[in-house]
């Protein structure tokens, strides 16, 4: 038993291994542009050079010899700075920086694989659904953007969590909010686990360690950065993404679109500065009724199925409520989504969010505009297709706890009987 898991566990991760190798090779290879006319842009099928120059420009404090947020505003938290970074360290030159990045990327996509693998090994499902992670969309994104690290590390927090190494869980998890803000989202689905499987039934919040494990670390980088760079500098990352405004890719900017020439000015200037106010504070209530309703929630989050299948519903409400839309948060949702699918019907519907994905962008952004029919089709049926997941992760929490319901009526009867 152990060698053929040995054996099954190597061959997948030595698949893998090369498969991403491959990949290495043709975003060092291929051009960054294909079928460009006197028309249309170019897409970048591979590689995004005009996003890894932005992450190079954002690490210029430190061939600046500068602090960071103070040489320039950087709109991600200290980990991810320091992320980026790290390939600058060893080079000036954007190729080298690029190529060095890319490495970088796929070697934390090979440790993400490495847990999912572990996770679904611990809750005794088919290993073969790893091949999800080969699709267009995930290796575009996790080759061009940095959203592959955050994505590990809370993998790496739900791991622990479920191995019940809670210390190490909620530490991570903070770790993971100081790569990508999201992780914050997710704390209170883990807390929640954590107090059922202690079986606390009340908690004081100022005095819970579990708390300041996953907020401590955060204030501490926010005093210093404050302290060194300024305080509208060093609050900037944690500030910008509460203030985006609606942006293309965004369902609502279609239907904006469209009020745009029936409204008066005065009342559609009003209707998007109420409407985005509105949606940030339905994205920032999320955990909050999670956590302040732990009395109402904590019969859905017992088991590792019920923490999985919340994580993703918040995700997928927060991806909804979003005024924008960035296609690389397929990268946090995969691990989930790989964890989480039973049948034939959930992995065709996670291959057509990937394949409309990758269409949003960079095929139809780049080729026909954030304009065209074609793009706006294609929203709406990414959209559609998130609801339909959203509603069988709903379906799948109801019949949880239904199940349970059941079998604990079953319980009492035979024992009246």
């Amino acid at each position: 038993m152990i060698k053929k898991f040995n054996t099954q566990f190597f061959l997948i991760i030595f698949l893998f291994i090369c498969f991403f190798s491959i990949i290495f090779l043709l975003a060092y290879i291929s051009p960054s542009k294909f079928f460009s006319d006197t028309r249309h842009e170019g897409i970048s099928l591979v590689r995004d050079d005009h996003e890894l120059s932005e992450f190079y420009d954002r690490v210029s404090f430190y061939r600046h010899k500068d602090i960071p947020y103070k040489y320039s505003r950087i709109e991600y938290p200290p980990l991810a700075v320091l992320y980026l970074t790290v390939p600058a360290f060893f080079t000036s030159n954007f190729e080298q920086y690029k190529y060095a990045l890319n490495g970088q990327n796929i070697f934390f996509s090979i440790l993400l694989i490495v847990l999912t693998f572990q996770i679904l090994k611990f809750l005794g499902k088919n290993k073969k659904i790893l091949w999800l992670f080969i699709l267009p969309s995930f290796v575009y994104y996790l080759i061009n953007r940095f959203d592959v690290f955050p994505a590990f590390l809370v993998q790496l927090s739900l791991f622990l969590l479920l191995r019940k190494k809670f210390s190490w869980s909620f530490a991570i998890l903070s770790l993971a909010f100081l790569a990508k803000g999201y992780a914050l989202f997710l704390f209170p689905v883990f807390f929640v686990y954590y107090l059922n499987q202690t079986n606390q039934l009340k908690v004081n919040l100022l005095k819970n360690r579990w708390l300041w494990i996953i907020i401590g670390p955060t204030i501490v980088m926010m005093v210093i950065f404050c302290l060194l760079a300024g305080l509208e500098n060093g609050l900037f990352p944690y500030v910008y993404q509460t203030t985006r405004g609606f942006a293309h890719g965004s369902v609502y900017v279609i239907f904006l679109n469209a009020l745009q020439f029936i409204l008066p000015g005065w009342l559609f200037a009003g209707l998007v500065n109420l409407g985005g106010l509105a949606l940030t504070f339905l994205q920032m209530l999320l955990p909050l009724i999670v956590y302040i309703g732990y009395t109402i929630f904590r019969k859905y989050i017992k088991s590792a199925e019920g923490v999985i299948s919340w994580l993703l519903l918040i995700l997928l409400l927060y991806i909804q409520f979003s005024v924008y839309y960035s296609p690389q948060w397929f990268v946090w949702l995969l691990p989930l989504l790989v964890l989480l699918a039973r049948n034939w019907r959930e992995v065709i519907l996670i291959v057509f969010y990937d394949l409309l994905n990758f269409l949003l962008f960079p095929v139809v952004w780049n080729y026909l505009g954030y304009n065209s029919v074609v793009f706006n089709i294609v929203v709406l049926l990414r959209v559609i297709i998130l609801l339909i997941i959203t509603f069988y992760i709903c379906k799948r929490i109801f019949l949880q706890n239904q199940n349970k319901l059941y079998f604990t009526a079953q319980n009492i009867k035979k024992s009246y009987e």
